[in-house]
């Protein structure tokens, strides 16, 4: 006995977004990763080529935290937006500075 088509439609619409929400996050973690890589690489080679050193691991450390929290993604994401068209609706309509905000937190709670 197959289960009603409502049921079908929301289990479908239920795995498209749990998987456009790793997609995302994939995204992210792999644009994280490439930030991180070459630090980590000019530890592993100043390490090996000098071990006796200690102010290079703290050197890297910082480097790596650094880099991190000054990154800029938008490269990669708000231009996509642009490239897909997605950024002429937001300036074609008037949106309200509150409302939406109000919008998208209401549709995570009600869940739609």
């Amino acid at each position: 006995m197959r289960p009603p088509r409502a049921l079908r439609l929301l289990d479908g619409y239920v795995r498209r977004s749990f998987l456009q929400w790793m997609g995302g996050r994939s995204f992210l973690l792999t644009l994280v990763a490439n930030q991180a890589v070459t630090p980590l690489i000019g530890l592993a080679v100043w390490t090996t080529a000098l071990p006796g050193q200690r102010g290079i691991g703290a050197y890297y450390l910082a480097l790596l935290v650094v880099r991190l929290l000054t990154v800029s993604y938008e490269n990669h994401t708000f231009s996509n937006g642009i490239y897909a068209g997605a950024l002429a609706d937001g300036l074609l309509r008037p949106h309200p500075v509150v409302l939406a905000p109000l919008g998208r937190t209401w549709r995570c709670a009600s869940g739609t």
